[in-house]
């Protein structure tokens, strides 16, 4: 790995009705045109493609209305990725525009989306988590480096991840399904937020539409 090495890394584990490696292509494809990065696919099978693919073994199951999938991966990506800074995506967070090339010159370690930019109203909204009045990290798009401070944000995840249920009880939300979101807001809050800086950029969409504005 080249000190200046810079990519995406995309997590994809299909499941009966959905193919999720298929639609992380299509994220991978948009994130070459875009930000012309290297993408690199996590997935738990040999599979032919342009972009970079390590085979990994299945993560556990997450369950949500009797139904299974695998998405508890998250917490491994400062370990997995093959980059010195990243940018860790959803695999159905489909990139518009070039605007998040410019948080690679961002001298701060971990970056993380907090404000959802809400269409119908055109106002930016922050949701709590649980009963708090701590605000939810969006896991959906995180942009990290390999300093000590993005490790241990990462494995103060790992430690959430592992007694969720606790957590779940502590903080006042739904104890299933586990949400890689309620496991970093938990991470950055319990790591103060020192070194936890909000991204921020002009509006992109998938399942959330962040607004994201150049620094």
């Amino acid at each position: 790995m080249q000190s200046n090495s810079k990519g995406c890394c995309i997590y994809a584990y299909n499941i009966d009705r959905i193919d999720y490696f298929s639609q992380a292509v299509a994220a991978a494809d948009r994130v070459n045109h875009y930000l012309d990065l290297p993408v690199t696919i996590f997935t738990n099978a040999p599979r032919e493609s342009k972009h970079n693919i390590i085979v990994t073994d299945l993560p556990q199951p997450n369950y949500r209305l009797k139904k299974v999938w695998h998405n508890l991966n998250r917490t491994s990506a400062f370990d997995n990725s093959p980059y010195n800074k990243t940018l860790l995506l959803d695999s159905d967070y489909f990139l518009c525009t070039d605007t998040l090339k410019y948080h690679f010159e961002s001298n701060s370690p971990f970056l993380v989306a907090q404000e959802i930019y809400e269409p119908a109203t055109g106002k930016l909204v922050t949701y709590n988590l649980g009963k708090t009045h701590i605000p939810i990290k969006w896991a959906t798009i995180i942009m990290f480096d390999k300093s000590d401070e993005s490790r241990n944000i990462f494995e103060c995840a790992k430690y959430v991840e592992k007694n969720y249920l606790y957590y779940a009880t502590y903080y006042g939300f739904k104890e299933y399904p586990m949400r890689n979101d309620y496991i970093f807001s938990i991470a950055c809050h319990l790591r103060s937020e020192e070194h936890t800086s909000e991204l921020q950029s002009h509006s992109f969409i998938s399942y959330a539409v962040f607004c994201l504005k150049k620094k």
